[in-house]
């Protein structure tokens, strides 16, 4: 019995390292695309910027810090309007309020979260996905 135990521990074992072979097996024609979202300040201190990159194209928005308060307003305005232009639908934009529901949306269209990090008052996040 104890021999039979042993048997079917190292022919699981076998079995699992042959799943995790094939499954993690690099193709070499895989290719990736790469992204890069980035938020903060411009130039100078009032120009607030939010942008996306990919090899694909650009896209951003940006802003004027103002005396009236609407920092918050202003920011959701622009980031709904960027998750449009990268295609999103309007129910998709409206869920979008802050800068992590703009990361849970490009991780809808197949971006993973690489790296990320920050200087002088902007953060930039950067992203991979197959092609």
């Amino acid at each position: 019995m104890k021999t039979l135990n042993i048997a079917m521990g190292l022919m699981i074992l076998v079995l699992s390292w042959m799943l995790i072979a094939s499954v993690s097996e690099v193709n070499p024609k895989q290719r990736f695309e790469y992204g890069s979202f980035t938020m903060g300040s411009g130039m100078d201190k009032y120009t607030q910027i939010l942008a996306w990159s990919t090899g694909a194209g650009f896209f951003s928005a940006s802003w004027k810090i103002t005396s009236s308060g609407n920092v918050g307003l202003d920011f959701i305005h622009h980031i709904q309007d960027l998750v449009r232009q990268l295609g999103g639908n309007p129910e998709q934009a409206n869920r979008v309020e802050t800068p992590i529901g703009f990361l849970d949306f490009v991780g809808e269209q197949g971006w993973e979260l690489v790296s990320y990090f920050s200087s002088e008052g902007s953060t930039t996040y950067l992203f991979k996905r197959l092609q």
